[in-house]
């Protein structure tokens, strides 16, 4: 039985994605992975298996689901306004809204996120 000869690795970087001004630094194939939270159901369930937030702000906070063309890079309206997280910050990370001042720092630190507490926090 003969085995096929392996491909070489393609380094090549991807073609940026086309028509989205300004994401011109992102490869093509990131762009081609969407969210796993896409219904209800998948944000039930991360809702039942992992502390999101704290009863403190749970009127302030509403999950949605992902549309199947959002991707988390892309900007969207900020009206109202909302963020996009991934779930390791909840499974690996154990992080909870509001965030905690290190927390914040952290975010900051790395240039993830313009974080900021609320003055009562």
């Amino acid at each position: 039985m003969c085995k096929e000869p392996k491909k070489k690795a393609d380094n090549q970087p991807k073609e940026p994605i086309p028509g989205i001004p300004g994401y011109d630094w992102v490869r093509s194939d990131v762009g081609e992975f969407q969210s796993v939270f896409r219904s209800f159901m998948e944000i039930n369930a991360i809702r039942k298996s992992h502390r999101i937030y704290d009863s403190s702000v749970s009127k302030f906070i509403r999950l949605e689901p992902c549309r199947s063309d959002e991707r988390v890079y892309v900007g969207g309206p900020s009206d109202p306004p909302f963020f996009y997280v991934y779930q390791c910050f909840f499974r690996d990370l154990g992080v909870c809204l509001p965030f905690t001042q290190f927390e914040c720092d952290f975010l900051n630190f790395i240039n993830s996120a313009a974080c900021q507490l609320h003055p009562n926090s």
